[in-house]
C-alpha cells in the first residue's frame, strides 16, 4: 500500500517535471505557476521518497551479505544493517 503511494507521487512529480518544460504550458503563465508551486511542494517529499529507496536497496544488500562466511564481514554487515533499519524508521 504504502509502496503504491510513493510511486504515485513520484510518478505526479515526473509528470510534473516533464509538463514544466512543455513550451504550451510555459506560454500559459498561470499552468506553469501552478505547476512551479506544485513541484516545489512535494520537493522536499520526493526526497525523503529517494532517501527511503536507497535506505531499502541498503539493507537489501546488507541482507545478501549477512550470507557470507567471512566472521569480519558479517560483523560489519550486521552494524552497517542496525544503521540503517534506524535510518529506515525515522
Amino acid at each position: 500500500m504504502l509502496p503504491d503511494k510513493l510511486s504515485t507521487i513520484e510518478t505526479e512529480y515526473a509528470e510534473i517535471e516533464k509538463s514544466i518544460s512543455d513550451p504550451k504550458i510555459i506560454s500559459d503563465s498561470v499552468k506553469f505557476i501552478e505547476l512551479s508551486k506544485k513541484r516545489k511542494e512535494l520537493f522536499p517529499l520526493i526526497e525523503k521518497i529517494r532517501s527511503y529507496k536507497k535506505i531499502e536497496q541498503e539493507i537489501f544488500h546488507l541482507g545478501e551479505m549477512l550470507k557470507t562466511d567471512d566472521s569480519d564481514l558479517l560483523e560489519l554487515a550486521k552494524l552497517e544493517l542496525l544503521e540503517f533499519e534506524n535510518k529506515k524508521s525515522k
